[in-house]
């Protein structure tokens, strides 16, 4: 099976600020995934700078499998990613790319803001003010309110809304600056108007956004 319904690189915005990076995909096929006859095959396209694009398609039809050769977390039999016209490394993806997946993954006991700074103490230079680059990003995403607000679990412990967690989701990525941000069904499971809440803060930041 060949996910032919699978539309990408469609800008559904204007460039938005200076980017110096262009991401460019050649020729991505994979191994037939899961034990079935399942693949991604022949996937190019380029993703110029500033562009917020979208993968679109239908349920099973490899959006996610295609974000995550992307973030090289899925092998590939051929085809290759580059970042200005440099072959990607493992270096280059953890410095810069970001990839928001769907599930959010917290310690539900610390704050926003305790989440954020540890995440900064394990991705961040030490030569990096980190305080203030996790001040910045909370003030941007406008989680100021919320921020010394327990993560929670939906279960036993009341915590962030879920919008929030997604906008936390997305600023635990944002700390390493990245140059492109990968985002797997960021808005799913949102209310309409928790779902507009997330997308006004994306013209923030100069990044590629991915929505499946």
């Amino acid at each position: 099976m060949e996910p032919k319904d699978i539309h990408c690189c469609l800008p559904i915005l204007p460039p938005l600020l200076d980017s110096k990076c262009t991401l460019r995909f050649n020729n991505i096929t994979t191994p037939h995934l899961g034990g079935n006859s399942f693949k991604l095959s022949s996937i190019s396209g380029q993703v110029e700078p500033g562009q917020i694009l979208a993968v679109m398609g239908s349920t099973g039809s490899g959006k996610t499998t295609f974000l995550s050769v992307l973030a090289g977390r899925c092998k590939t039999e051929n085809g290759f990613v580059s970042l200005n016209n440099c072959p990607i490394s493992k270096h280059m993806r953890r410095t810069q790319m970001g990839y928001v997946q769907q599930q959010d993954l917290f310690f539900p006991y610390l704050t926003l803001r305790e989440t954020l700074l540890y995440t900064a103490k394990l991705r961040l230079s030490p030569k990096i003010d980190r305080v203030d680059q996790v001040d910045t990003i909370i003030n941007t995403l406008g989680l100021e309110k919320c921020k010394n607000t327990r993560v929670g679990d939906d279960i036993s412990i009341r915590g962030l809304s879920g919008g929030e967690k997604k906008r936390l989701s997305v600023a635990t990525e944002l700390i390493t600056n990245p140059a492109v941000l990968l985002m797997d069904e960021p808005t799913s499971g949102l209310s309409t108007i928790l779902f507009c809440q997330l997308i006004i803060y994306f013209p923030h930041f100069p990044y590629f956004l991915f929505l499946p």
